[in-house]
């Protein structure tokens, strides 16, 4: 974990806001905590500081996380899986099937930022989250850069910035230094 140490009159923001790192494998969540001025992992509902991307879309629910892998023992239930592969195209506009169901790809995205929130939302803050800084890949389209961001309106962030990963890497290093 890198520590970014703020001078002191740093003006913190207001309100509860979380930083995001949406991953292929595994997503993550942190804060800045203003009264120890450090960056700190938040953990999901299950206690664990990543989830899963995995997304389950049932005819009822849709499971997001740890569950999901335990819907995949059921070789019927993995046909309802969000295969980790189109996750990378989630920008497309085709629509895929999973079982009888019509998802967008951009609708696990939704999903995995929903839990976060709600988890953070309900496990460290218990108020509403309305702003992410979302980290991405450098190499990230601008179409890319676009889905994203409103994939995260749509989980319910009012306020969304994203920030590429080597520049998140190059500010955490200026900090420390």
């Amino acid at each position: 974990v890198v520590t970014i140490a703020f001078h002191q009159r740093t003006p913190m923001p207001t309100g509860h806001f979380i930083g995001i790192d949406y991953g292929t494998g595994t997503s993550s969540m942190a804060w800045f905590n203003p009264s120890t001025r450090k960056p700190e992992i938040l953990h999901n509902a299950e206690g664990r500081p990543t989830t899963p991307s995995l997304v389950w879309f049932g005819e009822s629910e849709t499971l997001v996380g740890e569950i999901v892998e335990t819907k995949i023992a059921d070789p019927d239930d993995c046909k309802l899986v969000y295969p980790d592969l189109a996750k990378r195209k989630f920008t497309s506009s085709t629509p895929l099937y999973i079982g009888r169901k019509k998802i967008m790809p951009h609708d696990a995205v939704v999903a995995v930022l929903t839990k976060l929130r709600r988890d953070a939302e309900d496990r460290h803050f218990r108020a509403p989250v309305t702003r992410a800084v979302l980290t991405v890949p450098a190499t990230f389209t601008r179409a890319e850069h676009d889905v994203l961001k409103n994939a995260a309106m749509a989980a319910g962030f009012e306020q969304v910035e994203l920030l590429e990963e080597p520049t998140a890497a190059a500010i955490a290093y200026l900090k420390n230094g």
